[in-house]
């Protein structure tokens, strides 16, 4: 698998230009109370991501919340 980095600040003007949501989260109680309803949580983005409604998600940001860190598909 080949890595990019993409700063957060390109991310962020791409979807200003081409007019698409980056929605950013953070857990408020710590990651447990996601991972207690993981299975849910991700069946309902694989149903948004069929339909086209999201393209991606998950812990996309460098651990410095500095670029975005992309993983060839």
């Amino acid at each position: 698998m080949s890595e990019t980095v993409v700063s957060a600040s390109e991310i962020i003007g791409l979807s200003k230009r081409e007019g698409f949501l980056v929605i950013f989260t953070k857990p408020t109680n710590g990651i447990k109370p996601g991972m207690d309803n993981i299975k849910e949580h991700l069946a309902f983005q694989v149903e948004l991501e069929k339909e086209g409604t999201m393209f991606a998600a998950g812990p996309n940001w460098t651990d410095d919340e500095k670029s975005w860190k992309a993983t060839a598909w």
